[in-house]
């Protein structure tokens, strides 16, 4: 089974190497499909490294390195989209019982993007991701 990540705004990273020289940049746009292609493994005393790869484009990346990402909102799962997309559903639908436009139209722009985000996410993967 692969782990995905879809990146939901674009960012920048500096893979950390002990020499200048050895630095690169990835740059990631929205929508980016970020796989993870083996097992991590640990480098002993830096921590766990995850090998990754955005289309023909293979990286190593430090585990708390991604999980920064993941708390900041560049990068988000699939599980986590369905979650919020079920949520803005409810939210859509309280707000119709509520006759509530603000919170009515709020919550079907952020549905609209996180159908886009999810439509590109089960495109890009095909039947492993999960879909209603």
């Amino acid at each position: 089974m692969n782990f995905y990540f879809i990146v939901t705004q674009a960012f920048d990273h500096t893979n950390e190497s002990a020499y200048l020289e050895l630095r690169q940049t990835d740059s990631f746009e929205k929508h980016d499909m970020i796989v993870m292609t083996a097992p991590p493994h640990y480098v002993d005393p830096m921590g766990w490294y995850l090998p990754l790869s955005v289309g023909d484009h293979n990286f190593y990346m430090s585990a708390s390195m991604l999980e920064n990402y993941y708390k900041q909102g560049y990068i988000t799962t699939m599980d986590d989209l369905l979650l919020a997309r079920n949520y803005n559903l409810f939210k859509i639908n309280w707000a119709l019982d509520e006759k509530d436009k603000d919170q009515f139209d709020r919550h079907t722009t952020h549905l609209y993007e996180l159908e886009k985000l999810i439509a590109k996410a089960e495109d890009a993967v095909g039947p492993e991701v999960p879909s209603f």
